[in-house]
């Protein structure tokens, strides 16, 4: 492995190995160029006053070093070396996490780790520990690790903004082994433990900076005080009135009479002293508080995340504040009751203005953070998953949707963090003028099979796919779609370098779709099982031009799309995601909005793969409303008036030209054929169900299955095999038209018809 890094410092010297990174240098320099058009370079904060000589050469300030190239890098395998000096005794490294702390074991002279930081991007911040001469030193390193997907800066931004508008807070984690350091901002939060440690962490120096200055040059207020004394103790120049009236009791031989008299001294019980005392013990309440619960979240001894480290220097600072709580300054402060008017003291005095400065942004739950505030968030993956999920919620608003229902109530504190309740069980119900109905849900779990139905099920394993579209037609029909969000791109399995999914990714998909199903029962009490799943897609990083997804079919996934109901969409922050919107905008109808049943999505070429041998039909009546031909035999006309039809056919070349589709066609289950009545109309009286329907070359239809003798045009038509009849229980009685006219719709549709509008219901969105 080569070099990266070679920091060599008075004490000791850090050399820092990894496999080829000039991959990942590839993939974060195209990210960036096509996100901003801007480069990135590789910060690493260290003290360099005792700097000796470093690798490669770099710009160097009083805080840090700067590459030229970042050289951290998410989900890469980097190994750490410290060499000390001789003069160094015990030396470790210090994180927050046991796991960083436990991947670092000594060798001769020095220390070895190896890390990979995951899907973790951010500040990596720990400390070097060692004695040295008597003497206990601490010397804290922290560089930047990058993400190759994403832009650090404007990407992650995007993503924090929108779950901040729907989940507020619950992206920030207790520990996680990187930091992100918090935009200056000014905007109030709840309560929330996390981010005041957080916020707490970043003002405690000048906190007590500002206390040591208070403890040094109190602020205290001349008070005056009434005492009672004797004659023979009163001393000095006394007061026109109490000297009158000593003399009276001179005068009327009164020598044990006391005087009321006022003495003036120096007091530290002031409002301004009460104040800092309780911005104090606010403080340690607050860290014993965070310290106790962050205690219960760690777990158990043997399994504990967070490192004893971190809990010891929550009781130094602890310690600390106790430290200035029992200044002997404080001993006759009394409790803070307020203060009936402004303190220029509080507002003006060194030490006081900086406490008050402090207890301002504390109380009332200022972010204002400076570049050494950080926090740990949850892991880049997680965010990207749950902005996936948001992100579907905005297409869907944006397509005219009206959210009835959110799960923003079911966030709620556990420890330190917020969580949402069972898990990410989050859903987000919409409706549409039409009345047609969308639960959007985050990480639904699907068990095996109980006595509920109506339900889906996974009889094997548990399956948990990110996010769940379920639409509810009007006619009470339900379809779904799985989007599984992945924080992965497979840059090289392309030959034209186009962003990819990995493999496995895709596989997943096939995965959830085949492992779950619908279980119901019929009215013989028969379990009928079916696949609730049409299609699978994974939504991921990719980064395709918005010319590009201004057409479906650029995507390298269209035809996998479109045949089987597996592919994937490229996602990103702040970019109009094209094809995602399309294929949303495509399956949920926006154009016509007056679907009542999945029509659509069930006729796709992609839901109707049988298993070999086995033919799918929709299910449901579908009925057929057509006029016949010209010129036709009386006794086949009078056949269809007596009940006893036997064949039906039409042109091919209509039936595609109202964009029915061949699955459609195959679907029919009844047809009803009008003929011309003496009048200027057609009619019909019978209902037919369809045996068999096929399509044929016209010379392969006889005079007796079309009706006539008059030859006809070559071409491919649609023969229907009509099986028994049942009269209509009323005429169906419809306009006659100049050309040849059909509608396809549903018994209770045919029953209320009384014009072709009514008859073109169904399907009419595709005509």
């Amino acid at each position: 492995m080569p070099v990266l890094l070679e920091l060599r410092k008075s004490a000791w010297k850090l050399a820092v190995w990894s496999r080829d990174i000039s991959a990942a240098q590839r993939q974060l320099g195209s990210t960036l160029k096509t996100r901003s058009g801007e480069s990135s370079s590789q910060e690493i904060r260290v003290g360099t006053s005792d700097l000796i000589d470093n690798f490669p050469l770099v710009g160097i300030s009083s805080s840090g070093i700067f590459l030229k190239d970042p050289i951290f890098f998410e989900n890469k395998l980097y190994e750490f070396e410290f060499t000390f000096d001789k003069s160094v005794v015990n030396p470790k490294v210090i994180h927050r996490l046991v796991s960083i702390q436990d991947s670092f074991r000594e060798v001769p002279n020095g220390l070895r780790g190896m890390i990979n930081f995951g899907n973790d991007v951010g500040w990596f911040k720990f400390v070097i520990n060692y004695l040295q001469n008597g003497r206990i030193v601490q010397e804290p390193i922290a560089f930047l690790v990058f993400p190759t997907k994403l832009d650090m800066l404007n990407d992650l931004n995007e993503i924090n903004f929108s779950i901040d508008q729907i989940y507020p807070l619950w992206r920030f984690s207790f520990a996680q082994k990187t930091d992100q350091e918090l935009q200056k901002e000014k905007k109030s939060h709840e309560k929330f433990p996390l981010l005041w440690f957080s916020l707490f962490q970043s003002l405690r120096i000048e906190l007590l900076h500002n206390v040591r200055i208070v403890l040094n040059t109190p602020h205290s207020r001349l008070k005056t005080s009434i005492r009672s004394v004797k004659l023979d103790r009163l001393k000095g120049k006394l007061n026109p009135k109490l000297e009158t009236s000593v003399s009276n009791a001179l005068h009327n031989a009164e020598r044990q009479k006391k005087f009321n008299l006022e003495v003036k001294k120096l007091s530290l019980n002031t409002p301004e002293n009460q104040f800092v005392l309780m911005v104090l013990r606010d403080c340690r309440h607050a860290l014993v508080n965070f310290s106790q619960l962050a205690k219960r979240q760690n777990g158990t001894l043997e399994n504990q995340r967070v490192s004893d480290s971190f809990f010891n220097e929550l009781q130094n600072w602890i310690a600390a504040l106790d430290n200035q709580i029992s200044n002997s300054m404080f001993v006759d402060v009394g409790r803070f009751r307020g203060m009936e008017r402004e303190s220029l003291v509080l507002h003006q005095k060194p030490g006081y203005a900086g406490v008050y400065r402090v207890w301002l942004q504390l109380k009332e739950y200022l972010t204002v953070f400076g570049n050494h505030s950080a926090i740990s968030v949850k892991s880049i993956s997680e965010l990207y998953e749950v902005w996936c999920f948001l992100e579907i919620r905005e297409i869907l608003l944006s397509l005219g949707f009206i959210e009835i229902e959110n799960s923003t109530a079911n966030l709620r504190s556990r420890g330190v963090e917020k969580e949402l309740k069972d898990g990410l069980g989050a859903a987000f119900i919409f409706k549409r003028s039409d009345g047609l109905q969308v639960r959007l849900a985050h990480e639904p779990e699907f068990k095996k099979p109980e006595s509920k139905l109506k339900s889906i099920y996974s009889w094997n394993a548990v399956q948990r796919p990110d996010i769940v579209l379920q639409v509810n037609f009007p006619d009470g029909e339900k379809i779904h779609w799985i989007f599984d969000a992945k924080y992965r791109v497979d840059t090289f399995s392309d030959k034209n370098n186009k962003d990819l999914v990995p493999e496995d990714a895709i596989n997943q998909m096939h995965r959830y779709r085949d492992a779950l199903i619908q279980l119901d029962r019929n009215e013989q009490g028969h379990s009928i099982l079916s696949r609730p799943f049409i299609g699978a897609f994974v939504l991921f990083p990719g980064w395709y031009s918005e010319d590009e997804q201004n057409s479906s079919s650029l995507n390298p996934y269209a035809e996998a799309i479109e045949t089987v109901g597996i592919g994937a969409f490229p996602a990103l922050p702040g970019h109009k995601n094209g094809w995602l919107r399309m294929f949303l905008t495509t399956q949920l109808n926006v154009t016509a909005q007056h679907q009542q049943a999945p029509d659509l999505q069930l006729a796709q070429r992609s839901v109707r793969i049988p298993p070999t041998g086995l033919e799918l039909k929709r299910m449901g009546d579908l009925i057929l409303v057509a006029t016949t031909g010209e010129n036709r035999k009386q006794d086949y006309l009078q056949s269809f008036l007596d009940g006893n039809a036997k064949w039906y056919h039409t042109r091919n070349k209509t039936i595609e030209g109202g964009n029915i589709s061949y699955a459609v066609m195959k679907d029919i289950s009844h047809v009803v054929v009008l003929v011309p009545s003496s009048g200027n109309g057609v009619y019909a009286k019978h209902l037919y169900q369809v045996k068999s329907v096929s399509i044929k070359n016209r010379n392969e239809i006889s005079s007796d299955q079309s009706g006539t003798d008059l030859p006809s045009d070559d071409g491919f038509y649609w023969l229907f095999e009509l099986g028994s009849s049942l009269k209509l229980s009323s005429t169906l009685t419809l306009s006659a038209e100049s050309h040849f006219r059909f509608g396809i719709c549903s018994k209770s549709q045919l029953a209320e018809a009384k014009s072709w509008e009514d008859i073109s219901s169904r399907y009419s969105f595709l005509q």
